[in-house]
């Protein structure tokens, strides 16, 4: 799950990437006035011990890593 508490991120950010593996990328877009978001991988993904958020702007800028 990632929650952002941010209100910054949350009104900039357009979409989320996330990553357990480095191999495959999860993405949802974005709602302003949502704070939660799940990531869905299955299990072998879920016992990597790397993982990686990133949120981008409307730009497909990184603006949180």
């Amino acid at each position: 799950m990632i929650r952002i508490h941010d209100d910054q991120l949350l009104q900039e950010g357009s979409f989320i990437q996330a990553t357990f593996n480095q191999n495959e990328w999860h993405r949802q877009e974005m709602d302003p006035s949502r704070k939660s978001y799940i990531a869905l991988g299955d299990y072998d993904e879920a016992v990597q011990v790397s993982s990686s958020v990133h949120i981008y702007n409307a730009d497909q800028e990184v603006i949180f890593e």
